[in-house]
């Protein structure tokens, strides 16, 4: 079971332009981590994993303490981080999807659009908070809006909704 995962703005945004998440509230992160645990695998993309590092010490060690295979998918042979807590470098989204069972993908659009595109996702996950930020990175490089069937819309806690799609065709 490969399930694709992204916070988004209200108006359908995973980040600002210029990268930033600061339209995601801090209080998220912890329902962020509870998702987490619950795969096996964890796949990233390299620009993920770049603005990960930027997140406050506590709340990034919060997720390499997590007992699961942590990937990053990069091309870049000189790319290497830590693999004392967990990170394995793989160069191809297929490969990152061997590493694991049950995989949650957590990246921006050129992953993500490969990953559909390819017919390598089985489900969607989405946290939307209440918050529009206007312009930024949609998760996908596409338009999706015929491929995703709505399956579930359940409330979180701060009025985030987790919005759950089925990938039609």
């Amino acid at each position: 079971m490969v399930t694709l995962f992204n916070v988004i703005s209200e108006d359908g945004f995973i980040a600002r332009p210029d990268d930033s998440e600061d339209f995601i509230p801090d209080g998220l992160w912890q329902t962020t981590l509870k998702l987490i645990t619950e795969y096996d695998t964890f796949v990233m993309g390299r620009r993920t994993y770049d603005v990960m590092q930027n997140y406050l010490k506590e709340t990034l060690q919060s997720f390499e303490r997590l007992p699961l295979k942590k990937i990053v998918v990069s091309r870049d042979t000189d790319f290497h981080p830590n693999p004392e807590v967990g990170y394995v470098v793989v160069d191809s989204p297929q490969e990152a999807l061997k590493f694991g069972n049950n995989i949650l993908v957590s990246s921006g659009p050129t992953l993500n659009t490969f990953l559909l595109q390819n017919k390598l996702i089985d489900k969607i996950i989405y946290h939307q908070v209440p918050v529009k930020i206007g312009e930024g990175i949609k998760p996908f490089n596409v338009d999706v809006s015929t491929l995703l069937l709505l399956t579930s819309e359940v409330a979180l806690d701060g009025a985030v909704s987790e919005l759950t799609f089925e990938i039609l065709g």
